[in-house]
């Protein structure tokens, strides 16, 4: 979803008004930008100062000054240094930051009450808030990423307080660059947040959350979209990597809702709390998950889905990446993982992939209930491992087996690989090498053996 800023305001009238200070809520700033020159940030003629000795802003704010933009034209800010202050883009402003390096206290985006529609886009350079970042709270704004590097020692808050519909949505369009966020990762946390997300990499070091803040927000409405879909079409290469707990909503009657979607890219997170509150969903239409824990039902209808056991993210780790390398190749493909799901896990499509290390370690589906009807399981050997005769592999565990699609029984490599009547995939001999590393069984293969097992339970 994509919002563009409306028809030009008063410039005059909304000017006089901040000289003056009498909009309730604005904060006096040190430094006014109200273009008429050029674009250029450095140009002193495009700057005013609320101070009777007025020091032309040619560099970056200097710490413990604020910084309003309030323009009806493009601004495009170049910085060389890093001073720290705080910055408010509001009104009407469309400012773009392509290069050089910003340190900044707070970056606030529409944080104060206006009947016009601020644009920030972030094309390159890089800028670091440690007061952290907030869009949206007072006036429904736009933050376009598309190249460059983000960082922030506090968080990275959509707050977006003051869109109250979804039409009017705060909204954030990451197409490239690179985001490192701490704990406080917020989506909405107080209105409509929407994150569209078709390319970059957002790293979480803590814990996430959609349509709340963990703590005592109310009327969240948080949406993250990983990819896109146009005409049943999914796109994008976007990465999100969440160290910690990846929250979709909040409890039932918290007036907190989240949705989360992967349509294409990937999305790592070490646990997924699915809110009971009304509204709150997941979509898996495509793309690849990575998670080691799901709280609440799942229907897997296209993605891939990997178990993995290290979700830490941290500096040292994304430092340590080659370029063009990503955080999953390096640190979780083809670790060993126990993927628990609370709920029902279903499955009409896509593929659910299990590695096999060694005889007695592999990847394993802990679930409450299983209802798989379409899709793949996939069986991949790691490394220089082959089984042994009559190996036994325990991958799944559930209490109850509420559908299965008996069509789906269509072995692959039938003379090698069985399923024991109790559900455990069974290697029958190892008189022959098989010439792929892996082994892809159709789902039948495998909810065969539950099924009996299941029966032999219930009997």
């Amino acid at each position: 979803m994509y919002f563009h800023p409306p028809p030009q305001f008063n410039i005059v009238v909304l000017g006089i008004l901040f000289l003056a200070g009498v909009l309730p809520g604005w904060v006096v700033a040190d430094h006014y930008w109200y273009g008429g020159t050029d674009n250029n940030w450095n140009t002193a003629a495009n700057w005013s100062s609320s101070s009777s000795s007025y020091t032309p802003v040619t560099s970056a704010p200097v710490s413990g000054t604020t910084v309003r933009f309030l323009n009806t034209d493009s601004i495009m800010v170049n910085f060389s240094d890093s001073a720290s202050g705080r910055i408010y883009i509001d009104g009407d402003s469309q400012v773009e930051f392509a290069s050089g390096s910003l340190k900044s206290g707070r970056i606030r985006v529409g944080g104060n009450a206006t009947t016009v529609h601020p644009v920030w886009t972030i094309s390159g350079g890089e800028i670091s808030a440690d007061d952290g970042y907030t869009v949206g709270a007072a006036t429904p704004a736009t933050w376009n990423i598309t190249g460059g590097k983000i960082t922030t020692t506090f968080f990275f808050n959509l707050h977006a307080g003051a869109s109250k519909t979804f039409d009017t949505a705060t909204v954030c369009n990451m197409s490239g660059g690179v985001v490192i966020a701490p704990s406080g990762t917020h989506i909405g946390e107080c209105g409509y947040g929407i994150m569209n997300q078709t390319g970059g990499v957002f790293y979480g070091t803590g814990n996430a959350f959609i349509g709340s803040n963990g703590g005592n927000s109310e009327n969240g409405n948080g949406y993250w979209n990983v990819g896109t879909e146009v005409a049943g079409k999914y796109t994008g290469t976007g990465e999100v990597y969440i160290a910690g707990d990846l929250h979709v909503g909040g409890a039932a009657n918290s007036t907190r809702v989240g949705h989360l979607a992967l349509y294409s890219g990937l999305l790592s997170a070490r646990t997924i709390m699915v809110g009971a509150e009304t509204g709150c969903d997941t979509v898996w239409k495509g793309g690849t998950l990575v998670n080691s824990r799901l709280e609440g039902n799942m229907t897997n209808e296209g993605s891939t889905i990997e178990m993995a056991n290290d979700f830490s993210v941290t500096q040292a780790k994304i430092d340590s990446l080659a370029d063009g390398e990503t955080f999953f190749e390096k640190y979780q493909d083809g670790q060993i993982g126990t993927w628990t799901v609370t709920g029902t896990f279903a499955q009409t499509d896509g593929r659910l992939i299990f590695d096999i290390a060694s005889d007695t370690h592999y990847d394993q589906l802990v679930a409450d209930t299983l209802d798989i009807s379409g899709g793949i399981l996939e069986v991949q050997l790691l490394e220089d491992y082959f089984p042994t005769q009559e190996t036994f592999y325990d991958l799944f565990s559930a209490n109850t087996v509420t559908s299965l699609d008996l069509s789906l029984l269509v072995p692959g490599n039938a003379h090698q690989w069985s399923v024991t009547s109790d559900g455990r995939l069974h290697y029958q001999t190892a008189d022959q090498v098989p010439e792929p590393s892996s082994w892809i069984l159709l789902s039948g293969l495998f909810l065969w053996g539950m099924y009996c097992r299941w029966q032999r339970k219930k009997s």
